[in-house]
């Protein structure tokens, strides 16, 4: 299984050396390496692998006349080794994933709103709903941290940022094609998460599984084209191909994967009359369908997850705000994405719930594009407050717990801490959507000084 690091994970790279992962994209990490501080370089995921646990040593034995022996050393607690990267990644401004609830404002607040607009059991129908709030406010942070409710309570979840030019819900493929390689379920890593979740819902019965995908016709066609190869058995050799097919990768043409795939199975004695099989793209050529396609795309696999024994498909979309930049004909085109997501995502039973973060439009609260999907959908919007003392304070308060579990130390929270960092910052930053960063980065360094490794 393909190794993939998340951001604040500890890495090495056997060129390089170790390192902190900063971010990721597709197939690279950006890591900050321990040899060249300060320079973060792009690595490949099969250049890198996760860094040993990291190790303390035992109290020293007492004096004793028998011969000196060596000192064993025993791992850290996996809750320590988690707590003690994220504070490296906290050095960095960066607030780590697995660590989003301990430093998440008014986390209790945000779950209970989530879990109210999660595709539930008792209502069945899926929904679309916002967050929105200022610039600088966190509403990248929010939507970590709505996924990490969300894969709490069962759900698959994947997230996308959209940057108006090569991610636009103006073209519905290339959105899917950044969506779905970021698939995931909670406490699993999966380097084909999509072929999983297929070979999943076969397993839990193949007949009921196309039963519940029968309106999600190019969904179900690459499942049963995935269920006949796993039968034959010729599926292993081309899982990497598959599940790029799947994941809306434009690498193989439907009939380059037919081809390559056809010729293992007569290489097995199979046949195209007895075994027939299909794969087709996701999203099809024609310009006046895509958006049909996008939606059944999403609804098709959310679907495909509970058959899988999830309850469902969770999918974020960040930075929507960007979209108001696109051309004319752009603008026309995601205009209509979103009005067949009105007419298509509205009461339909399907376990689906797309949250979507965007800033306030035309001096509005919120932005009246997604507001009205929202609305049709039957969802809710999520207001976030820009950031002040009390919420630094509470933002402070999460990184100092994280700080006595890393390190095992005993000191007491000290606001003045808190507002001696405050006051430090730069003016401009206080403005800027780098406050948060800023206040993080400055805080950690004057934790440090008192209680890190460094200072003892």
């Amino acid at each position: 299984m393909a190794f993939k690091p998340s951001p604040g994970m500890r890495v090495i790279s056997s060129r390089l050396g170790p390192g902190m992962v900063v971010k990721i994209s597709n197939s690279s990490a950006v890591v900050a390496l321990d040899k060249m501080p300060g320079l973060p370089v792009s690595l490949a995921f099969s250049a890198l692998r996760p860094e040993s646990p990291v190790v303390v040593d035992e109290p020293p034995a007492q004096e004793s006349s028998e011969p000196t022996r060596i000192q064993k050393r025993r791992p850290m607690a996996e809750d320590q080794v988690r707590a003690r990267r994220s504070i490296e990644a906290l050095r960095f401004g960066i607030v780590p994933f697995g660590s989003i609830r301990d430093l998440t404002v008014d986390f209790d607040e945000l779950q209970g709103w989530v879990v109210e607009h999660l595709p539930h059991e008792r209502d069945g129908f899926s929904h679309v709903s916002a967050v929105c709030g200022p610039f600088g406010s966190g509403k990248s942070h929010t939507m970590a941290a709505i996924r990490v409710i969300a894969a709490e309570c069962g759900y698959v979840t994947a997230h996308v940022e959209v940057s108006g030019s090569d991610v636009s819900l103006s073209d519905p493929e290339g959105v899917l094609r950044q969506l779905w390689p970021t698939c995931s379920v909670a406490e699993r890593e999966s380097a084909t998460p999509l072929l999983d979740l297929n070979l999943a819902a076969i397993a839990n019965g193949k007949a009921q599984t196309s039963t519940a995908l029968a309106e999600y016709e190019r969904v179900l066609a690459n499942l049963d084209a995935i269920g006949t190869l796993k039968r034959l058995d010729c599926l292993d050799p081309h899982v990497d191909d598959i599940e790029g097919f799947v994941g809306c990768s434009d690498a193989l043409t439907a009939n380059e994967l037919q081809r390559r795939v056809y010729e293992d199975v007569q290489r097995h004695g199979g046949n195209w009359r007895s075994d027939p099989f299909t794969f087709k793209r996701l999203i099809g050529s024609s310009l006046s369908e895509r958006p049909r396609d996008f939606v059944k795309c999403l609804l098709g696999y959310a679907s495909l997850a509970r058959r899988a024994g999830h309850k469902g498909l969770v999918v974020t979309i960040d930075e929507f705000e960007v979209e108001h930049n696109l051309s004319d004909t752009k603008w026309v085109r995601l205009t209509s994405l979103l009005e067949t997501m009105e007419d298509q995502l509205g009461g339909e039973a399907a376990p689906l719930s797309i949250f979507i973060a965007t800033v306030g439009q035309e001096g509005e609260r919120g932005d009246p594009v997604v507001d009205n999907l929202v609305r049709v959908t039957g969802g809710d919007c999520y207001y976030l407050k820009g950031w002040s003392r009390d919420s630094m304070l509470e933002l402070a308060k999460g990184i100092h717990r994280l700080y006595r579990q890393a390190y095992e130390t005993e000191t007491s929270f000290d606001r003045r801490l808190v507002d001696r960092t405050y006051e430090a910052l730069d003016p401009d930053d206080l403005d800027g959507s780098g406050v948060v960063r800023a206040f993080i980065k400055h805080y950690v360094a004057v934790v440090d000084s008192i209680d890190g490794p460094g200072a003892k």
